[in-house]
């Protein structure tokens, strides 16, 4: 599957999105994707499951709501401020930790927290 970010994207905002696979690809998502009406092999597919979902057939075509809590556990608009603090940490801590040890001290910290204060957010990244 090609491109999941912008149907995740508006599936937050409300939105019914769908995804394509037209290669048969499969991704760490994947269990997750099929637990929902959202994943479709071809467009001829997705097309009639439209269909089916104005007919009234198909009432949870294109809803993330069983899904999105595993990518967005927080549901609280600031995943964007929790991933740019991860990116800042692991940049300031580039000479001084293994990669791995610095990923993990950082999710450890966000998941403790459970948001990331505006200011850490908010503070430029330096290289």
């Amino acid at each position: 599957m090609i491109g999941g970010t912008a149907p995740l994207e508006g599936a937050l905002t409300g939105a019914r999105t769908i995804l394509l696979n037209p290669y048969s690809m499969r991704d760490g998502n994947h269990a997750v994707y099929e637990q929902s009406d959202i994943l479709f092999d071809t467009i001829d597919d997705a097309g009639r499951a439209i269909a089916a979902f104005r007919a009234g057939e198909r009432p949870g075509f294109g809803n993330w709501a069983t899904v999105l809590e595993h990518f967005d556990p927080y549901r609280d608009g600031r995943a964007g401020h929790r991933v740019r603090a991860v990116l800042d940490y692991l940049v300031r801590q580039a000479p001084t930790k293994t990669h791995d040890a610095a990923v993990a001290d950082n999710v450890r910290a966000v998941v403790a927290a459970a948001a990331v204060p505006r200011a850490v957010a908010a503070e430029p990244c330096r290289v």
